[in-house]
């Protein structure tokens, strides 16, 4: 999805980890809410265990990243 920026960035890289660390930032938060609620909720077998990807192009962000 795209979305406006509140910073400015002066290079590719530095956007794209920008954007990256923004993704990170609201996809943590959820993860965490889906692990605790699989420990109140008795169809523990049913929910697989909660695994997420995040993709960049940009092999600066990549490398800052790491």
């Amino acid at each position: 999805m795209s979305k406006l920026q509140t910073e400015i960035a002066l290079s590719t890289t530095e956007a794209e980890y920008i954007a990256l660390s923004t993704a990170c930032r609201e996809l943590l938060p959820m993860r965490e809410m889906f692990n605790e609620l699989r420990q109140y909720l008795d169809i523990l077998p049913l929910i697989p265990q909660v695994k997420c990807t995040l993709f960049d192009d940009n092999v600066g962000a990549e490398t800052l990243a790491e």
